[in-house]
């Protein structure tokens, strides 16, 4: 970034604002801070504020608090994209997808350009991760106006025609996920993520289509379900703040008649809800149905949309579910460039569009190495041939040391069953190379990784948590760091974290969603122990599964009562063991313990792991499936003598 970045385009004659000569300018336009830096920088310039005074003040007392317009419009459209882990001057729309699905021109057919991508009836044309970029002056807002892009981003389809290119075409997705500025992380420190704000950035949304006539969608086998389970690895979709939209594609192929297409879409659209829940872990995903070839089927057009069978208008019914997501997820900058874009006074659509498919050359850490080859044995699990990335797209990074990565990393041909190694000369070969066996094994894709585990697990891990270095999020918790807990008689102390029963970040597993009183929510397995206060002010232990409406639990500051109890499939799954087997979770008292409603033998059976981690400093290892040899041993004896559970 550049030491004094330029985000206030002035105009040759800039507008004052009311008052007396002399005071703060007011731009024609504007644009939007793209980072943090450039944010604290124009506060300071503004307002004269911290970028904490921003925060508070985002929070506790949105639309209020700023003087100056540009500070304004900033706080209204920028702040929303720190909570909800958008981009902040920017909306990205991302269209992915099986290939032939009808990616490319469902592109086309919302910028109006039937020759802006490339399409094809019998293939994917789309080889390479090509941005869209509108550049956009929104004139209904402000002074200043607001100027920013809205970008489109065409992605290789998942399974291409031969099914030789899977990973080489995930690379490249790999490549503009952690790449492109505007979805990098953050780098939030620890008091902003506490209250809040996200480190990781996702797209406005993403458009997964898939041809809706598919009469064969389910099954492990089948295509759909091996493009939801290599989305899912891609890292595109946000599963906190949902950002994905299906859209099955020549919809005129599910009938003409109003009876058999309504028949039709509700059908598959609640098979295509189950199966994403399932592979991608989304729930109530939004299903549209468009007809890219509206007029081979004579379809009706009273005005500027055509009509679909049940009376929807095509395309306009996907923009319409796009607004309704942006409201959802609060996400109002992307939802004004949408709506500014697709008015019919915007002056901005007969502009062509800045088109660009230049690879983002990055440097990515060991987990995005691991990604790739997780997505390599991912293809060989799903029967799908894949070959070599091309060479060029692999660079010589020795002189980088062996800490960093590239995104792109050789892959060798290798048959489905076999093993594969990395086939790198440079600094990637000496990190892969200690491990020879890459991803799951063959029958990996059957496994609790692909679909929610039954066994214990506890909690997910955007779950907050109090140390003695500032708050964290469960995976930031480290063995030995100490933890807030209460004592039954409400004072508070520190208790150390000795391991973890279960630790695993690629774990999917099902939640109870626990909405509280105070208006913050628990999230736990449904197997976990919970600490409940009864009429008599008395704690008692009772599994999650058992809880309901209107029961009491203790929190920091008293007791909260639940109001709602929802579900949630998550990913990443983790059980901290602490010396008191007490912690607070989201301002919860809760156990570390699951799979039991017997709180004082559950922490006795793990006392001789707290001796052992006291006289060596070490807690023992992480066994298969993410959950401890110890606590592997424990369930094997309870299943043993007490199959049904502990009591």
């Amino acid at each position: 970034m550049e030491n004094n970045p330029t985000y206030v385009e002035h105009s040759e004659n800039p507008v004052e604002t009311a008052g007396t000569q002399g005071e703060d300018i007011v731009a024609q336009s504007m644009k939007l801070p793209p980072d943090l830096a450039t944010l604290s920088a124009i506060l300071q310039d503004k307002e004269q504020k911290t970028l904490r005074n921003f925060i508070v003040d985002g929070i506790f007392k949105p639309n209020m608090g700023f003087e100056h317009p540009e500070s304004k419009l900033i706080q209204q459209y920028s702040f929303n994209g720190l909570t909800n882990g958008r981009p902040l001057d920017c909306g990205i729309i991302v269209v992915a997808g099986e290939s032939g699905s009808g990616k490319s021109m469902t592109i086309n057919k919302l910028f109006e350009d039937d020759n802006l991508c490339a399409v094809s009836d019998e293939s994917s044309q789309t080889t390479e991760v090509t941005k869209y970029i509108k550049k956009l002056l929104v004139t209904d807002v402000g002074p200043p106006q607001i100027s920013a892009d809205l970008v489109f981003v065409d992605v290789p389809g998942s399974l291409d025609s031969d099914r030789t290119n899977e990973t080489g075409n995930f690379a490249k997705i790999l490549q503009f996920r952690n790449g492109y500025k505007s979805l990098k992380k953050r780098g939030l420190p620890i008091y902003m993520r506490s209250i809040g704000l996200r480190d990781e950035v996702f797209s406005n949304t993403v458009l997964f289509t898939f041809n809706a006539p598919n009469t064969r969608m389910k099954g492990k086998d089948t295509g759909f379900v091996k493009s939801l389970q290599i989305l899912k690895k891609q890292n595109l979709v946000d599963n906190k703040h949902p950002n994905l939209i299906l859209v099955g594609t020549h919809a005129a192929g599910l009938g003409l008649k109003p009876e058999k297409y309504i028949q039709n879409t509700n059908r598959i659209q609640k098979l295509v809800k189950e199966l994403v829940l399932e592979n991608v872990g989304i729930n109530d995903v939004p299903v549209v149905f468009v007809e890219n070839l509206p007029e081979d089927f004579n379809l009706d057009k009273p005005g500027d949309f055509f009509l679909l069978p049940d009376d929807s208008l095509n395309h306009a019914n996907l923009l319409q579910e796009m607004f309704n997501l942006f409201t959802k997820t609060n996400d109002t900058l992307c939802r004004l460039l949408v709506s500014w874009y697709f008015s019919p006074t915007c002056p901005d659509r007969d502009d062509d569009p800045e088109v660009d498919t230049e690879n983002e050359s990055i440097e990515l850490g060991v987990e995005a190495a691991e990604q790739l080859k997780e997505i390599n044995q991912l293809m060989m699990d799903l029967n799908i041939g894949v070959k070599p990335i091309p060479s060029e797209t692999v660079q010589d990074e020795t002189h980088r040391g062996t800490q960093t990565v590239k995104a792109a990393t050789e892959v060798k041909d290798t048959k489905a069953q076999s093993p594969t190694t990395a086939a790198s000369p440079t600094a990637t070969i000496a990190i892969i190379q200690p491990t020879t066996r890459i991803g799951m094994s063959s029958a990996g894709i059957t496994t609790a990784k692909q679909t929610p585990t039954n066994e214990s697990s506890c909690f997910p891990s955007w779950t907050r948590i109090v140390t003695k270095t500032g708050p964290k999020f469960m995976h930031e918790l480290q063995v030995g760091e100490h933890l807030i807990t209460m004592t039954h008689n409400g004072g508070q102390r520190w208790s150390q974290c000795y391991g973890f029963a279960h630790h695993d970040s690629n774990r999917v597993s099902k939640f109870l969603k626990l909405r509280l009183s105070n208006g913050y929510t628990l999230t736990v397995t449904e197997d976990h122990l919970m600490i409940i206060c009864n009429e008599v002010d008395v704690l008692k232990y009772k599994t999650a599964r058992y809880i309901k409406e209107g029961d009491v639990l203790f929190c920091q500051n008293g007791f909260v009562n639940i109001i709602k109890i929802g579900e949630e499939i998550c990913s990443g799954v983790y059980c901290p063991l602490t010396t008191d087997g007490t912690l607070l979770a989201d301002g919860v008292l809760v156990t570390c313990y699951a799979d039991t409603d017997n709180f004082h033998l559950a922490h006795a059976a793990f006392a001789p792991l707290r001796i052992w981690y006291k006289l060596t400093g070490s807690s023992g290892t992480i066994g298969e499936g993410g959950i401890h040899k110890y606590a592997k041993s424990l369930m094997k004896i309870r299943n043993c003598f007490m199959p049904a559970k502990l009591q």
